[in-house]
Formats: C-alpha cells, structure tokens, sequence
C-alpha cells in the first residue's frame, strides 16, 4: 500500500516537536547555570559549544552522526538562550523595559522568518551546508559581543526550593500540554508523543515532590508563587506562540502552493506582519501602563483570533492586499500580547533568579512553536486529504487514479512544494485546480481552529489571571532599580 503520511517533511515536524520537549529540560538546566555560577559564563559556554557542533555537522557526511550533532547544537543553544532575555530583564530599567521587551519580541519573530528565508534561499542556489554559514558568523560575533560588552551576573542568594518547585510545576504544565494536543494528530507516532510526554511530566512531578517531601519538618514556607497565576501564563505564552507559527507556516505554503510562489518569495511574503508588530510597538510603550495585564494579554490574543478568523473568511482567489491587511492585524495582536505577557511573567517570578525565570519563559515559547509546526502541519495533511478524497470520489475517478492522487497530494502537502504539474501529469488528468482549492480549504479550517484556540485562551486570561497584574509593571521596575544601583542586595555583579 501507499504511505500516505510517511513524507519526509511530516516526520522532520514530529522529531522537531519531541525534541523541542526534550530540550526544556536543557533550557531550565543553562538558567539554573546560569545564576548559579554566572551568567556570561554558561552564555559563552552555550555559544562555544553550538559553533563546534554546527562546523562538525557541517564536516560530517554521516547521516546519524549529523542526527547526533544536531542534538548537541540545540542543547548548546537552549543553554544560553535564556540568559539573552535574563540579560535584558537585568540591564534595561524604568521605561526603557517595556521597549526593551517589544523589541525582544521583534526580533525573535523576525529570526524565524529570516532563518527559513536563508534556509531556503542557500539550499536552492548553493546547498545544505551553506545553509550554517550564516548562523555560524552570527554566532562568532555573538561571542565576540558577549565577551566584551555584557557583564558577569550571578545570584547572590540561591533559593532552591523556589527554583525546583517553580521548574517541576512549568515541566507538568507544558508536557501535559504538549500531549494533550499532539497525541492526537500523531499517527502512528503517538506513543512516541505520550512517551515523552509523560517522561517530561514525570520530572516535573519528582521535582515538586522532592521539594516538598519534608517541607513541615524544615518549616519552610511556599513559595510566593501563585499557581492559578502560573498555569494560566504559561499556557497562555505557549498558545501565543504556537498562533504565530502555525500562522505563519501555513501562509507560506498557502502562497506556494496555491499561488505558485517559490519558497523565497512565499516568506518575503510575510513581510506585513513586520508591520504589524511595527505598528503596535507604540501603543505597547504609551497606552497600555494603566490596564491590567489580563486585559492587554486577552485583547491581543483576541486580535489574533480575529487575524486568523479574516483569514479563513478570503476566498482562495482573494487578493494579496486584503491578506497582508489579516497580517498586520495579526502582527500588532502579537506584539502586544507577546510583550505583556512577558512583563506578567516575570511579575510571578521567581525572586533575583532571572535565568531560571527566563528559561521558563523560553521554554514556554520553545515548545509553543513546535506544537505550532507539527499540530497544524498535521491537520493540514488529514483534513486536505479528507477533501480531495471527497472531490475525487465526486468525480467517478477510478481507484487507481483516487490512489495515485491521493499519493501526489499528500507528498504535495507534507513536503516540500512539488512540481504540480508534473503530479497531473503522472495522474493523467488535470488536477492543478482540485490541488488547490483542497489545500486552500484544509488551510482554512485550520486558521480556524488556531483561531477557536485564540478566542478560548483569550476567555482563560480574562478569567484566570490575577486582577493586580498591571501591564507594565512599575512597582516591579522600581524595584529593580534599586537592585541595579546595589546589586548585592539581590544579584551579584562579578565583573568579566
């Protein structure tokens, strides 16, 4: 028989998504590291060890070699990736944070789109290996800019017990969130995707226990963590991310495959969301300091919701002006809820432990943008196949031809973009327009159910979160403040 979803592509999505849940535990690992024994130090170890294993991966033809060196590259990376954003939490102060934290926000989704512009650009015109050159330059500059511009910090006053139980409940929350929405569009892979799962929520059930099994007898108090708070901001931040993602992936291949873009041009085509986060970086710095952090998060996840939902509603021959006006709506929605959700977060964080904080922040991204890629590209393969199939039954088409064509369509869907018209050709019957309008319509069911995921998470926000959560938080930027101007008292500075 046909192995309809056996497509290289939809098994690199399901890896990609069972690593991303692996490496939080290497991301609380480089926070943890990182305030415990400096934080430029694990960044610079961080970056050494990302470069060796990029110019090995590079070097080497091995294919489990390649598959063993990548493992290392993304380990070394979830290392250091959370002290850039301790970093910037420690550095910028008063009114300059919440600018610092929107052009945080910008840049990190602008490095996604860049990284799969160059990918695909260097892999067409030069090949694979060229695809590491860029990252590898900019990951020298980073060393050479972490080296002599960003101070050595580490914690002065190590709490523990704050830190273990913090990390346990984020691990629990993710993993369960993590299957519960990829179990079950995994296929034949689902014990894979629950195995890890569970695996993951296993720890984080150990680190909560091991912290708590003696707490009476040493007296020690709870930490100063409000649950509801933490559950409802790290699956909110998990959604937000896999909203932008899934948005973004499956515009990329609505424009190659149902407007016959190149790969290239399929992301320059994105370049209206950049004006939507452009657009709301103003309103993030100005308007929003009076409100509460539930209100400014739910509103721009809403945004969001209403983005995907405008999306869905374009016919698949609308122009391209109405869908870039969708992703400048969904662009500023990001950006503002994105932004405040950091500050919130770090609100409920855990005291002078910046690392770990923003290790819990970067995992909750982390794993919100695989579930994003691997959910939607998923559903996009069942449900595009569902309706051709209808289609094709529809036209009296003979078995033969239905299986033939189900084949095309699926490599079609699940891998990189084919030659369509070759796919009519080897079927003997002209099916470019069925090709199209099945996967315009499998793309918009799934902008709708990311848009359903929106509207409810949205509704949990506006009901679970804390009421004094303000959305620039002032108190908390006087507060640290005064722990930059005497950093003994909460985080030590120890030169480079």
């Amino acid at each position: 028989g046909v192995e309809l979803f056996d497509a290289s592509w939809n098994n690199f999505r399901m890896v990609a998504s069972l690593g991303g849940i692996l490496l939080l535990v290497f991301l609380l690992v480089g926070g943890f590291l990182g305030d415990l024994y400096g934080r430029r130090r694990v960044w610079l170890i961080g970056l050494a060890g990302m470069i060796a294993s990029n110019l090995l991966i590079m070097l080497s033809p091995a294919p489990a070699w390649q598959f063993f060196l990548r493992f290392c590259a993304l380990a070394s990376g979830s290392l250091f990736v959370p002290l850039a954003l301790a970093t910037l939490n420690i550095t910028f102060l008063e009114r300059s944070r919440p600018i610092a934290f929107a052009i945080y926000t910008i840049v990190v989704a602008g490095s996604i789109q860049l990284a799969w512009l160059q990918g695909q650009f260097l892999l067409s015109w030069i090949g694979w290996r060229a695809t590491y050159i860029l990252p590898l330059v900019v990951a020298v500059i980073a060393v050479i800019w972490v080296y002599r511009i960003v101070p050595e910090t580490q914690v002065r006053q190590h709490r523990q017990f704050d830190v273990l139980i913090y990390s346990g409940w984020t691990l629990l929350i993710l993993a369960t969130f993590y299957g519960l929405t990829m179990t079950p569009v995994a296929s034949e892979r689902w014990k894979l995707v629950a195995g890890a799962a569970i695996l993951v929520g296993l720890l984080g059930v150990v680190l909560v226990l091991w912290q708590n099994r003696d707490r009476r007898a040493r007296n020690l108090r709870m930490p100063s963590i409000r649950l509801r708070d933490l559950v409802v901001l790290v699956v909110t931040g998990a959604v937000i991310q896999f909203l932008l993602v899934g948005y973004s992936l499956r515009l990329i291949g609505l424009f190659q495959v149902v407007r016959s873009a190149t790969a290239v041009k399929a992301v320059i085509a994105l370049a209206p969301l950049f004006l939507g986060l452009l657009v709301a970086l103003y309103f993030v710095v100005k308007a929003v300091r009076p409100f509460r952090a539930r209100t400014i998060i739910a509103g721009g996840v809403l945004t969001m919701g209403a983005a995907l939902s405008l999306t869905a509603l374009l016919p698949i021959d609308a122009s391209y002006l109405l869908l870039a006006l969708t992703m400048v709506i969904f662009g500023a929605g990001y950006l503002v809820a994105g932004t405040i959700w950091t500050s919130a977060f770090l609100r409920t964080a855990i005291t002078a432990h910046h690392g770990v904080n923003a290790a819990i922040s970067n995992a909750t991204t982390s794993i919100g943008g695989a579930i994003g890629s691997a959910l939607t590209g998923n559903l996009l393969a069942i449900l595009g196949l569902k309706l051709y199939s209808q289609q094709l039954i529809a036209a009296n088409a003979s078995l033969g031809d239905t299986v033939g064509s189900l084949s095309g369509f699926a490599t079609l869907i699940l891998s990189e973009p084919v030659d369509v018209a070759a796919v009519a050709e080897y079927t003997q019957f002209d099916l470019l327009a069925g090709y199209r309008e099945a996967y315009a319509l499998a793309t918009n069911q799934v902008m709708w159910l990311m848009a359903a995921f929106g509207i409810v998470t949205a509704v949990i926000v506006a009901l679970g979160l804390h009421g004094s959560l303000k959305a620039i938080i002032v108190d908390f930027i006087n507060a640290e403040e005064q722990h930059a101007t005497q950093p003994l008292q909460r985080d030590t500075k120890v030169g480079k």
